[in-house]
């Protein structure tokens, strides 16, 4: 038999797969773990989404990469492919929550309503978030403040400038229009976010002052109000106050 006519029938065989078709079309052989042909792979983007979606369902600490690679229907190795362990996973999942929460408050407070309403629906967007992921701020805290990573790290001035940023807006605005009295904008959101905060994570603590009641939606919403109008009236400019 020539050599032409064995090559021949080793490409025909059924049995045996040309050894291009572990590489992808480029010609470049596939890293550990990456899905072989595109159509079948499952991207960064839905494996985060994944991973969003099982906080709502459980514990993030709780968790290990089996649990998402078996909720998002993956293999493992998918996971480390594109995250490295689990921290890394959770970094983008946190990273890409936070994006989204931030860019929710921006659209709300892009106008030029009264500062009143402003903080109003500062405050209001922060707990509907926060009610909404109650695991997103021990999140942050373990893999954006506390994290070493370089993408945590990143994700920490980008979440510290871009929600400073915000508050920083009302306060000028309201100093503008002789609504609010100045003060200093970075405590006033350290303070803003403490108080959203721990309202959602000392829930045992608030159904306890509630005697047993759990916490809803319209306990939430009634406890933004409050914090809204405790802030305004602490900010609002003396001469502007009726009472």
């Amino acid at each position: 038999m020539s050599i032409t006519s064995k090559t021949k029938r080793e490409a025909e065989s059924p049995g045996k797969l040309p050894i291009a078709r572990a590489t992808s079309k480029s010609g470049a052989k596939r890293g550990k773990g990456r899905p072989l042909r595109p159509r079948d792979a499952v991207g960064r983007d839905r494996l985060i989404q994944a991973t969003i979606d099982l906080f709502h369902k459980r514990s993030p600490g709780k968790l290990t990469l089996g649990d998402i690679a078996k909720f998002a229907r993956v293999d493992p190795k998918l996971l480390r492919y594109y995250f490295g362990d689990k921290n890394g996973l959770f970094t983008a999942a946190v990273t890409q929550m936070l994006d989204k929460m931030q860019a929710a408050v921006e659209a709300q407070l892009d106008n030029e309503g009264p500062a009143a309403e402003r903080i109003r629906k500062r405050v209001h967007s922060l707990l509907q978030t926060l009610y909404a992921n109650p695991h997103l701020h021990p999140l942050i805290v373990e893999q954006i403040v506390h994290g070493d990573r370089e993408a945590g790290r990143q994700a920490l001035k980008f979440m510290a400038a871009r929600g400073y940023a915000v508050t920083r807006k009302i306060i000028d605005d309201g100093l503008k229009r002789g609504e609010l009295r100045e003060v200093n904008p970075r405590f006033l959101h350290v303070a803003m976010v403490g108080l959203c905060e721990y309202f959602v994570t000392a829930k045992p603590l608030v159904r306890e002052l509630f005697g047993g009641q759990p916490m809803s939606a319209a306990m939430t919403e009634a406890y933004a109000d409050f914090v809204a109008d405790l802030l305004f009236r602490g900010l609002q400019a003396p001469e502007r106050r009726l009472d």
